[in-house]
């Protein structure tokens, strides 16, 4: 038995018929019909897997892009500056230590800010 099919990709017109073989040996081992299309479908998907390819085209431009990106972040990641915490600043409204980011700087203390709780304090 041959069983038709197509690949939908989103793009009109893009598809084309395809073809999968089915011993009539292997539908009468089914016991109903569900059985017998799911058994179906797996043949399809497996021809499909077999046949069916994809390719980038272009792959060295999209190399080059590539190493473009990474490049510009280790740039950026070599321009930023770590302030680090000192020691012993907790949130005062949670008691956490390691979710803390400084925010500012001030005349009166540093401002930072509590990722676990969202508390914004000064000390």
């Amino acid at each position: 038995m041959k069983v038709t099919w197509e690949v939908d990709d989103g793009y009109v017109g893009g598809s084309r018929p395809h073809t999968t073989n089915i011993d009539e040996l292997d539908i009468e081992d089914c016991e109903d019909i569900d059985e017998a299309m799911e058994m179906v479908r797996d043949m399809i998907q497996e021809d499909y897997d077999q046949k069916i390819n994809w390719f980038i085209t272009k792959e060295e431009e999209i190399k080059n892009k590539i190493a473009d990106i990474l490049e510009n972040k280790k740039d950026e990641e070599e321009d930023e500056v770590d302030f680090g915490l000192p020691n012993g600043i907790y949130c005062p409204e949670c008691n956490e230590e390691e979710d803390l980011i400084f925010r500012y700087s001030y005349a009166n203390g540093d401002e930072y800010f509590c990722q676990n709780c969202k508390n914004t304090f000064t000390f």
